[in-house]
């Protein structure tokens, strides 16, 4: 759920990277419904028997980490205990008693400041993906937009699917034509959070090609 930033003069939201999904696409969550809860400052909870999954992930979130440093031969920073949260203030511009901020919190990057690091340990550590998880795409496209709104020029995402046995990694590239379909959604969702507008009935599909790489793993 969107959460009031601290310290500002105006009363703001704050739309997470990781909820991109259901802002934007109504993943997992309808849009309606999530908007309806935002307002309502209500969060949904995670069902019991799911929040072994969350556990897991965030215990074992460092090994994957720690796999990309072997895997790339890189150091890494801003991970563990470390993360760093980005935030823009006010991203519509409005000036306004009420704004929207958007924040993300990478797993982790790169030393050089090229590449974000997101961890992902799919059931339990039990599987891998077989392909790349899709929906994931809001949130690491979000988490590159965000930071180079902010001035780091981040070039491209490695998305780490670790479990104790086997892990991939796939790299996405900076893809600005995606990450324009992703701002029109968020901005869309913004302005009914606002009361600006309704939102769309209809999503519009996004229908150009992605390019997933898998440089580890297979």
């Amino acid at each position: 759920m969107v959460e009031p930033m601290k310290n500002s003069s105006a009363k703001s939201y704050n739309l997470r990277s990781s909820m991109f999904k259901a802002y934007a696409f109504g993943m997992d969550t309808k849009r309606e419904e999530q908007l309806k809860l935002d307002l309502a400052g209500e969060v949904k909870e995670i069902p019991q028997e799911m929040m072994c999954y969350v556990n897991y992930g965030t215990e074992h979130e460092t090994c994957g980490i720690g796999k990309w440093i072997l895997v790339n031969k890189m150091a890494a920073r801003d991970y563990g205990d470390n993360q760093q949260n980005y935030v823009i203030q006010d991203w519509l511009n409005l000036k306004e008693d009420t704004v929207v901020d958007i924040s993300t919190t990478p797993d982790g990057i790169s030393k050089d400041q090229s590449t974000l690091i997101e961890v992902k340990c799919s059931n339990m550590g039990k599987t891998n993906y077989k392909e790349f998880p899709k929906r994931y795409l809001p949130q690491i496209v979000g988490q590159m937009m965000i930071l180079n709104m902010l001035g780091t020029p981040v070039k491209q995402v490695d998305l780490v699917n670790w479990t104790p046995l086997a892990t991939k990694i796939w790299r996405f590239e900076r893809n600005k034509d995606y990450e324009n379909y992703l701002i029109d959604h968020l901005e869309e969702y913004s302005l009914a959070l606002l009361g600006k507008k309704e939102l769309p009935e209809k999503k519009r599909r996004y229908t150009a090609k992605l390019n997933f790489d898998l440089i580890y793993g297979g």
